[in-house]
């Protein structure tokens, strides 16, 4: 489920990120806010990484 949630973080659309993130939160049966820490989360890598922003 992380490997999901780190392959929405690489997308460059926030508003793609959010319809994805609902749609994981809403099959996993886990909450939003906590998805979009993650997301979040693995957003800072890959800026630190240089990969994207």
């Amino acid at each position: 489920m992380l490997e999901a949630v780190r392959t929405v973080a690489e997308l460059d659309s926030m508003t793609e990120r959010e319809v994805y993130l609902k749609e994981l939160s809403r099959e996993f049966d886990i909450s939003l806010d906590a998805l979009k820490q993650d997301c979040n989360r693995f957003r800072m890598q890959l800026q630190k990484n240089g990969r994207r922003g």
